[in-house]
């Protein structure tokens, strides 16, 4: 008698939608297309963050990292 499986998705939750959460929800998706993944933030999903007066500073590693995931 076979056995039968059941076949689960991947499943991906990403905790936190700032740049690096960002950046790990976009390679996964591309690197893992059958993955189904979700991100996860705290902050309200209609927050207009474009009114956050706060700069944000990139590494280099963190920009060829990110010029990486857009090709």
């Amino acid at each position: 008698m076979g056995k039968t499986t059941t076949m689960n998705p991947l499943r991906i939750a990403v905790i936190g939608a700032g740049p690096a959460g960002l950046a790990l929800a976009l390679l996964a998706a591309q690197r893992l297309p059958q993955a189904q993944v979700c991100v996860f933030d705290a902050r309200p999903f209609d927050k207009d963050v474009s009114l956050d007066p706060r700069t944000l500073a990139l590494s280099l590693g963190s920009v060829q990292l990110l010029q990486r995931i857009r090709s």
